[in-house]
């Protein structure tokens, strides 16, 4: 779900196109990579901007995985996106 996810979020991007296109990531011509990040990627150590969390209409992630949410954030500590946008979600 989340790499169909990564892949709708690039093309949906009007600001720059789509230089490369793998199964779990995007890279565009802006230098912006769009990653899905599954429950077994060691995220310690990486920067991100932003995090799109993607799950369906019930949202059972949040709950599901909330203590995993909480430790990605730490992962924004350098973002130069503002706080209200820094975790967004996307309903797939």
């Amino acid at each position: 779900m989340s790499e169909d996810a990564v892949r709708y979020i690039s093309e949906q991007d009007r600001g720059a196109q789509v230089l490369r296109k793998c199964k779990a990531y995007v890279i565009m011509d802006d230098d912006t990579v769009y990653r899905a990040i599954s429950n077994s990627v060691n995220t310690r150590g990486q920067l991100f901007d932003q995090i799109i969390i993607v799950d369906d209409f019930r949202w059972h992630i949040l709950r599901d995985k909330a203590k995993e949410i909480y430790f990605l954030t730490d992962n924004l500590r350098c973002s130069c996106v503002p706080e209200e946008f820094m975790i967004q979600r996307l309903e797939w």
